[in-house]
């Protein structure tokens, strides 16, 4: 039974985990972000996904924020 890890052992050797899911979600929120500056906002349908790419990229900046402090 000694070569067995511990519970904490097993959440120390996967606490990388949350930290990468973190920057990956933090990087689909800089991908939204860079992408809504290059939409018309002359077009309402452009104006509309704006709106929407932006709340979608300001709560992958929130999870990547949790994540990283996970």
């Amino acid at each position: 039974m000694a070569d067995r890890p511990t519970c904490g052992q097993g959440l120390a050797a996967h606490s990388p985990l949350p930290a990468k899911l973190g920057e990956l979600t933090a990087a689909v929120a800089g991908i939204l972000e860079v992408h809504v500056r290059a939409l018309d906002l002359g077009d309402e349908r452009s104006r509309r996904e704006r709106e929407v790419y932006l709340r979608l990229a300001e709560q992958h900046r929130r999870t990547a924020a949790e994540l990283a402090a996970t």
